[in-house]
């Protein structure tokens, strides 16, 4: 569950051959915008420091960009939706709070977010685009 703290991660990957001292590419592929805000930052900190070689991990994130006009609004009301997740917490349990209630897709509505929280997050530098870049 990525939701749990990076160390149970990297344990999993671990007994299943990866080699933390190895330079690696992390793939987020539409992964980080499920997961709650707080859940989500724990991961990419855990990723930038991980736990062998800190420097020599890279993410690649590929997550909607939802802005803040009536379509970003439409898509974070249908996966809130679609996760069950409410106001107060995840799908009604959760610790209560409105942080653990904030998916990651509401806290980085624009490139810059993304870009801002990779680096918040310990990567030594970030870079983007949108689909009307590639």
């Amino acid at each position: 569950d990525l939701r749990d703290p990076p160390p149970g991660l990297f344990g999993a990957l671990s007994r299943c051959g990866y080699d933390p001292s190895a330079p690696t590419l992390f793939v987020l592929e539409c992964v980080l915008m499920y997961l709650p805000e707080d859940s989500a930052r724990s991961l990419l900190a855990g990723i930038a420091s991980s736990p062998a070689a800190p420097g020599s991990a890279a993410v690649v994130a590929y997550d909607p960009v939802p802005g803040g006009g009536r379509f970003g609004n439409l898509m974070v009301d249908n996966l809130r939706r679609a996760l069950g997740v409410v106001a107060g917490g995840r799908g009604g349990g959760g610790d209560g709070s409105e942080a653990a209630a904030r998916l990651s897709l509401e806290a980085t509505r624009t490139l810059s977010d993304q870009l801002g929280r990779l680096e918040e997050c310990g990567f030594r530098s970030a870079a983007g685009g949108d689909m009307m870049d590639a």
